[in-house]
């Protein structure tokens, strides 16, 4: 087989001082490069510059000059040469018919990203692996549907890797420049401030209590702050964040901007009520003057007009083909809907993203022309992505040493499908817009929604249930069982309360008594007839089971807790069934199902101990789950 990528000669693009068709990325060819088509004409040259890529220009047809570094080297039709980075070059043309040459520049993210491709193993890497958890917003405490999203899946797979021995930085920290902030406050008579610190400690505190264990949890202070002005100055001093006019919803009795949460409307994409800057429901940004008939979310909510204002922003649209080459191997490895999402957004042009807004909450703006500004929160997410990572290692370190290409390091989100838009396409370009300094998540791992009762969790109309009263009812192991069996991974999913009692009743607590019954009464011996081969390719069959659903590639906590279930069963009607069985057999089984049990049930298996049992070898102490009541409480059980 093959394809092709047609040259079109009309269609030429102008920049850098040259006519370029930039055909490479592609999707269609998985390569560690990428490359363009160029055209100068007589009399020109292109624009001198330097950048970090290792470059190749193949003379096609012509003759010219290059000037590398103030020296001058004819190149002809045939020639090749090769620029380091940071090399400052040029290609003059003082011939009087054009010339045409064929650019290749690659570095090392795309040879990084090639080789996992052709590689497909996380085994192979050795570096670190960076989890995050996006900062929730502080504007309350975290509830049940919070906790079914990214924080468990991202303590799942942390656990899941300490348990093999390899190096993870799970964190996470709140995100207290959002808006929302600001609206929960004032229906809470409080204080932005203060609601930001007491739902802070409220929020660690309750991934405490859940045992959601992190390497960081960055607190908003100056640290954080001073984070975000160095990530962004960068990116402003090289002219890659733009001054725009944009209209932006604004009422007339408060004579203010209102922006995020401060709007509501329907998104201009699927009708849906939405606030601004982002669709819940489809995913779609609606930046600017998007909104359909916007109102105030603040009393005395009024409808809104759009008045034009001076803001800066960042042209994502000019890394739409670092973006499709980023996404183009990502096909049948992620979720489907984050993939689905993006196909949406690249089929139209990209709509730039506000870096700063006309409000008061928030980072004052440090760049001329934005004076009396804030920046917009989520332009926040990478600075702040890299400080919650920098608080779980050693402080003499800089904020963003963990994201550094150099220290070889890999990322991966968990998030709620709602924030893959910021996640997957702005955040993403601003790394890129950083030149190759920082490391792209490998994997971005979304879930959808997680309803109550059939409806959505929602802290305004009190439909909730906070995830610190929820362990104060049941074991958390419990919860966190329930949790990761109906987690909300490709489909929305609902938590009930009868349905969490039936289940962990019928289908954990009760089988999982039962093993314990089976192995504690039966009686140990011996026996020949069952090899070691035997017993070898049961563990491998449960171990590849177990490591399919906790590698980033095929994870899943809701198949792991079948997995669970699935073994717990299986083991107590071997046992049952059995006379005679050789302790080796069952027991290395049963080591394999606490492998796994242990990752979800951390407080289970760390009571289980190992005991000498018949004829010299070791017995597991099985403890028995307590039984739930009537009312979904555990009996005898103190939280």
């Amino acid at each position: 087989m093959h394809s092709f990528k047609k040259l079109n000669r009309n269609d030429l693009k102008f920049e850098n001082n040259l006519f370029a068709q930039r055909l490479l990325p592609w999707r269609e060819l998985n390569a560690p490069f990428e490359g363009s088509w160029c055209v100068i004409q007589p009399g020109t040259h292109s624009t001198p510059h330097a950048h970090h890529e290792h470059e190749i220009f193949i003379a096609i047809k012509g003759k010219a000059l290059i000037e590398c570094e103030g020296a001058l080297t004819e190149f002809v039709a045939g020639d090749i040469v090769q620029f380091y980075p940071d090399t400052k070059h040029s290609v003059i043309n003082n011939a009087d018919t054009d010339f045409e040459m064929y650019s290749v520049w690659w570095d090392r993210n795309m040879s990084d990203q090639f080789l996992k491709r052709a590689r497909g193993n996380e085994e192979d890497f050795t570096g670190k692996r960076l989890i995050i958890a996006p900062p929730p917003t502080p504007n309350g405490d975290l509830h049940v549907g919070h906790m079914a999203g990214p924080y468990l899946a991202g303590d799942i797979h942390a656990r899941y890797l300490r348990s093999k021995g390899r190096p993870v930085n799970y964190a996470t920290g709140t995100d207290d420049s959002q808006t929302y902030v600001v609206t929960s406050a004032l229906k809470a008579g409080m204080s932005p401030a203060e609601l930001c610190l007491k739902s802070s400690n409220e929020i660690k505190r309750t991934l405490d209590n859940w045992g959601v264990e992190l390497e960081g949890y960055a607190p908003f202070d100056e640290g954080y702050r001073k984070a975000v002005i160095k990530f962004l100055q960068p990116l402003f001093d090289n002219q890659k964040l733009k001054m725009k006019s944009v209209k932006l919803p604004y009422s007339e009795l408060r004579n203010e901007f209102m922006v995020e949460s401060y709007v509501s409307g329907e998104c201009p994409v699927c009708l849906a009520q939405s606030r601004g800057g982002l669709c819940e429901g489809c995913g779609h940004p609606n930046n600017f003057d998007q909104l359909k008939n916007p109102m105030s979310t603040m009393p005395p909510y009024e409808n809104l007009v759009y008045k034009e204002v001076d803001i800066m922003v960042f042209p994502v649209e000019d890394y739409r083909e670092k973006l499709l080459n980023y996404y183009a191997d990502k096909k049948g490895v992620w979720r489907p809907h984050i993939l689905q999402l993006m196909d949406e957004l690249f089929s139209h042009k990209l709509i730039d993203f506000p870096v700063t807004y006309p409000v008061t909450w928030g980072i004052p703006s440090p760049f001329p022309g934005t004076e009396g500004q804030v920046l917009n929160a989520w332009v926040e997410g990478m600075p702040a992505s890299m400080y919650c990572n920098a608080c779980g290692v050693s402080s003499d370190l800089e904020f963003d040493y963990e994201w550094l290409s150099s220290t070889g390091n890999k990322l991966a989100y968990f998030l709620g499908f709602d924030n893959s838009y910021f996640w997957g396409v702005t955040h993403l370009s601003l790394l890129m817009a950083h030149d190759g300094k920082y490391i792209l998540p490998d994997y971005i791992v979304p879930n959808e929604f997680y309803e109550l009762e059939n409806s959505k969790f929602s802290t305004s109309r009190g439909h909730l249930i906070w995830a610190n009263d929820l362990i104060k009812e049941l074991p958390r192991d419990y919860a966190r069982f329930y949790l990761c069996l109906t987690s909300p991974e490709n489909n929305r999913s609902n938590f009930s309360r009868a349905a969490m009692e039936k289940i962990l009743t019928e289908r954990l607590i009760e089988p999982w008594n039962a093993l314990v019954k089976a192995y504690s009464a039966h009686t140990w011996r011996q026996s020949v007839g069952v090899t070691g081969n035997e017993v070898g390719s049961e563990v491998k069959i449960m171990r590849e089971r177990l490591y399919d659903c906790c590698e980033l590639q095929s994870f899943s906590q809701s198949r792991l807790a079948d997995w669970i279930i699935s073994h717990i069963a299986r083991l107590e009607k071997m046992i049952s069934a059995g006379s005679g069985l050789n302790p080796h057999t069952v027991n290395s089984q049963i080591s394999v199902l606490l492998e796994g049990l242990g990752i979800v049930m951390i407080d289970l298996v760390e009571n289980i101990t190992e005991a000498t049992g018949h004829e010299g070898g070791i017995m597991f102490c099985l403890k028995q789950m307590p039984a739930l009541s009537s009312l979904g409480r555990a009996e005898n059980y103190v939280p």
